[in-house]
């Protein structure tokens, strides 16, 4: 664990054992004071939850002293530890509505969200064993057990009390449907979760809307992210992965240069004629092994629609597969 001294706020970061991707291991954060506070709730791994009571231990905190979890979004790395802390607490699990079906949807409704995402892909032009090999990326880890009677839905700019702060919810979709940011303004202080932790562009798969909508993913809606983001002009983040950073500029101008030389980049490639996103994939990734293959096809999808957003390109149905052609 590490304390980290953020001007009038002390904070503890938890990292976590047995991440099984590629880069850091995820964080959780506990602001050690009542109300006790912990943001993200890790992976079920052997020792964790240890790692989270040793964390509270000095401060003369136990697990039992929980009162309220911050899910900052719903991927298994973030959501893990939620019923063996429930079990040793009375805590309350706090989410954003739109990250409701992946944490308590039943089987029919992610079922049905699990079938329209393979059809997204295909509809991207990739192939069924692609698009089945992606939507498993997103679906098959275990479910979370959460307290359903212990859950509260999070809305944009409310605030969560974590020991003396009052931390504001910030929506920034893109990474998922519903990922928040939680930022006090006095100390500069940012948990910025997934949505930014230093990769140059962090988003392993291209998850479409919880309403099943087959069109479009959220994927677009994190440049605005970003840049809601930048804004805040914040001196301390926290991410969901990794050791802290400053100020938030460090890590997100070259995101966000590396997005606009991408952009560059696809735009010449479209000068030849429309393509689908599973042929711009080609392209630039010619050679990509399993792993990294997700990464580069939630790449692709964001930078199409990036330009479709921006109006320079046109979407086409070309017998069921989209193509994008310059306008």
């Amino acid at each position: 664990m590490e304390r980290i001294n953020a001007g009038q706020v002390d904070v503890v970061r938890v990292p976590f054992d047995g991440f099984a991707g590629r880069g850091d291991p995820p964080n959780a954060y506990v602001i050690p004071a009542r109300p006790l506070t912990l943001i993200d709730a890790g992976i079920a791994y052997p020792g964790n939850l240890e790692r989270i009571a040793a964390a509270l231990e000095p401060f003369d905190l136990t697990l039992s002293d929980i009162e309220t979890v911050v899910l900052t979004h719903w991927h298994w790395d973030h959501t893990g530890l939620v019923r063996e802390i429930a079990d040793r607490s009375d805590a309350v699990f706090l989410y954003h509505p739109s990250e409701r079906v992946r944490l308590l949807g039943g089987v029919d409704e992610v079922g049905a969200l699990a079938a329209a995402t393979r059809t997204f892909y295909t509809r991207h032009g990739f192939n069924k064993a692609i698009a089945g090999m992606l939507t498993g990326l997103a679906f098959e880890h275990e479910r979370v057990d959460l307290p359903v009677e212990r859950t509260r839905p999070l809305g944009e700019g409310e605030k969560v009390r974590a020991g003396t702060i009052d931390l504001c919810i910030l929506l920034t979709p893109g990474h998922t449907p519903g990922s928040i940011c939680l930022h006090h303004a006095g100390s500069g202080l940012l948990f910025s979760s997934d949505s930014l932790y230093g990769r140059l562009f962090p988003h392993p798969v291209a998850e479409i809307p919880s309403t099943g909508d087959q069109s479009r993913s959220i994927l677009k809606d994190y440049l605005p992210s970003l840049k809601r983001l930048a804004a805040l002009d914040s001196t301390n983040v926290l991410p969901g992965h990794g050791k802290p950073f400053h100020p938030a500029a460090k890590v997100i101008n070259p995101i966000t240069s590396f997005i606009e030389r991408r952009l560059s980049r696809l735009t010449r490639l479209l000068v030849t004629g429309p393509l689908s996103a599973a042929e711009v994939m080609q392209a630039f990734f010619p050679s990509i092994d399993e792993i990294e293959r997700c990464h580069a096809v939630a790449e692709v999808v964001f930078l199409v629609e990036v330009l479709e957003a921006r109006g320079a390109v046109t979407r086409e149905d070309d017998r069921g597969v989209f193509r994008y052609r310059l306008t």
